[in-house]
């Protein structure tokens, strides 16, 4: 082919290669390859090269944060089996100018964007169950390229056939913790005139593995700084700015704050348990050189904590000492906290074509 970068398509049944020069009149074309069935067994007439009506799909792809790295898309046969059907990599996405055609009948469509993964080790998944099961570390995100996921169905109906219009929404599998402004004011205490120093915030009870298809309640699968800040934890990180924040001056009244964003992943456990504490934001100091704190829980007031995708947004006043033991929630009398609850930056769309 003339053009330099190509894009593969795989098929548990067939390979075809498309690029953006090639017509759009194989909407109906002679499968190039076929491989013997692994499971189930085929007859000698199923293997046979044959005809089957393939389509073009148009997809509007809105994303909630710039689309980095590689895309990832998977067409899964949207019956019991959910079967793959087609399988496409881009290493980036901008690199995106081409075009590939699905098959025929109801389809599940599966996006992935930003994981960091090898094409090599998407061979296993043959299946929308096998996909579903993939997880991704916390440790491996990265604050300017998250990893997003979307899906959507396509019917198969003749009607439809051989162009058809679809919908994918890029969401993130992480939700961003922001501490939008940090003060302390202790009018009316004996130590009025303090401020907070050597103050540290930072993410606990940190829900760091998910399922990249993960939707609605998700209870935690494995927990980092649990109970407290932890540096083993920390150490594994590409980037420990993902939950972690050390200010580079005393936190008084008056004093500038940078506004300051975290990583995680959903936590939304109806109670708290050993094994689904809520997850908390820290803040960390000293004052007259004792270290106090003054733990948050993430969206547990009115909520139901960590949901995928959504951002938290904390403005706070530090209005006394803070307790002990960075586990157990401060008392409203010793902070005040603004809270809101709002959506990732939504990006305009883009247009796929298939």
């Amino acid at each position: 082919m003339a053009r330099q970068h190509r894009e593969r398509l795989y098929s548990h049944s067939h390979i075809l290669l498309f690029t953006s020069k090639m017509p759009v009149l194989g909407r109906i074309i002679t499968l190039l390859h076929l491989v013997p069935a692994v499971l189930g067994g085929c007859s000698d007439a199923e293997q046979t090269a044959i005809e089957e009506i393939r389509r073009e799909i148009g997809i509007t792809l809105t994303r909630s944060q710039d689309v980095k790295g590689p895309l990832d898309i998977f067409v899964f046969e949207d019956d019991r089996m959910q079967k793959l059907d087609c399988y496409l990599r881009l290493d980036d996405c901008s690199m995106w100018k081409g075009g590939v055609v699905s098959g025929s009948g109801d389809r599940i469509l599966s996006f992935v964007a930003g994981m960091q993964r090898d094409r090599d080790d998407w061979a296993g998944i043959t299946s929308r169950a096998a996909l579903e099961k993939v997880t991704s570390d916390l440790e491996d995100e990265m604050a300017d390229a998250v990893l997003m996921t979307g899906e959507t169905a396509v019917s198969g109906s003749p009607d439809l056939i051989p162009k058809t219009a679809a919908e994918v929404r890029l969401t993130p599998l992480a939700s961003m913790i922001s501490l939008t402004r940090l003060s302390c004011d202790f009018t009316g205490k004996p130590y009025s005139d303090k401020a907070v120093s050597n103050v540290r915030v930072y993410l606990t009870n940190v829900n760091a593995t998910c399922g990249i298809l993960a939707t609605g309640d998700v209870s935690p699968t494995r927990i980092i700084n649990q109970g407290r800040l932890s540096e083993e934890d920390m150490s594994r990180f590409h980037d420990r700015s993902l939950v972690y924040h050390e200010a580079g001056r005393p936190v008084g009244k008056d004093t500038g704050w940078v506004p300051v964003n975290f990583l995680c992943y959903p936590n939304n456990a109806p109670e708290e348990g050993p094994g689904t504490p809520f997850t908390r934001m820290v803040i960390e100091g000293q004052i007259d050189g004792r270290t106090f704190y003054w733990p948050i829980d993430i969206n547990r007031e009115d909520g139901r904590g960590v949901r995928r995708g959504e951002r938290y947004s904390f403005s706070i006043t530090i209005t006394g000492k803070g307790v002990s033991d960075p586990d157990i929630p401060v008392s409203s009398g010793n902070i005040e906290i603004n809270f809101e609850t709002k959506p990732w930056e939504e990006k305009e769309d883009c247009v796929i074509t298939f």
